[in-house]
């Protein structure tokens, strides 16, 4: 079941049943009206249904707000919700620097193998500068 259908589910649900009560008052509003012959007392009668309309209609929608945001606490759990979100899925960090350092020792203890052969200290150069492009390259 998707958000917005779970979302909307309740509001319609209630909407309509706050629509089909206010009718059954005015029916049954218009029909004493009928029977009793008085505008003036109809007229004022209109105005308190139509106040506690309006008050219904305002309850209706904080029971609506309620059911909605307890309905979305229990379809989706904080954990459900922290692996759903994009940034637990982004990279944010990237430690280039360790890599570099790695290559460094290695230029290092090469360095102190080769014991002033000058091909060695050139081969040990040439595998840091690789060393160090693969840390530079995104993959």
């Amino acid at each position: 079941m998707n958000t917005s259908t779970r979302e909307s589910y309740p509001k319609n649900y209630l909407y309509s049943m706050f629509r089909a009560s206010l009718f059954v008052v005015l029916a049954s509003l218009a029909l004493l009206g009928c029977e009793q012959g008085g505008y003036g007392e109809l007229e004022t009668k209109i105005a308190q249904l139509e106040n506690q309309a309006n008050e219904q209609e305002k309850k209706i929608k904080i029971l609506a707000a309620a059911v909605t945001r307890s309905r979305a606490s229990v379809f989706d759990p904080p954990l459900k919700q922290f692996f759903d979100a994009p940034e637990f899925w982004e990279v944010v960090y990237e430690d280039k620097g360790a890599c570099h350092n790695e290559c460094y020792q290695q230029f290092q203890h090469q360095l102190d193998a080769c014991d002033g052969d000058q091909g060695c200290e050139t081969e040990a150069a040439v595998e840091t500068a690789a060393c160090h492009q693969k840390c530079d390259s995104p993959f």
